[in-house]
């Protein structure tokens, strides 16, 4: 149980910052499994010490019990963040608005705009613009430059006259 409880503080999360608040799943996992393991083990150990003590042998399965429980709800939170990237759900709704924010004037429209995780701390982006009067893609990407967590950026740009 002492090693698990100094893995736990090896592995602990760092906070993360930015658009991305998952970090490192893997981390998160692993931190996760640790945690609960040393949490049941400590209700094992007090459940065996108090059926011995006192003779509440109900207290052996109680423990089990919860720590089921607790193992279910961690599992459950691991499963809702590794399903949300795995399904490239937007991270960030902030992004996307600051995205929008530096792109759309001066008669430039947004006509596709997908913006992804691709791990802790780093975002993609593929946008399709349109425009009365198109910049170069270096133009529209140096706008973006600043955008938290954007990391790779790949941009079409189509004139108004064309579909």
């Amino acid at each position: 149980m002492a090693v698990n409880l100094i893995c736990v503080g090896l592995l602990r999360p760092r906070n993360p910052t930015g658009p991305d608040t998952d970090g490192d799943l893997n981390l998160s996992a692993a931190h996760l499994h640790l945690s609960a393991d040393a949490v049941v083990s400590g209700l094992a150990l007090v459940s065996l010490i108090a059926g011995r003590t006192w003779h509440l042998t109900w207290l052996d399965p109680l423990a089990a019990v919860a720590g089921a429980l607790l193992v279910c709800h961690f599992a459950w939170r691991l499963l809702g963040r590794t399903g949300a990237a795995l399904l490239d759900v937007m991270p960030s709704q902030e992004v996307m608005q600051d995205i929008r924010g530096r792109l759309e004037n001066q008669g430039t429209e947004i006509i596709d705009l997908h913006v992804w995780r691709l791990g802790p701390g780093n975002l993609a982006a593929i946008l399709v613009l349109r425009a009365d009067r198109p910049e170069s893609a270096k133009a529209y990407r140096r706008r973006l430059d600043g955008v938290s967590g954007l990391s790779h950026i790949t941009i079409e740009v189509r004139k108004t006259t064309d579909s």
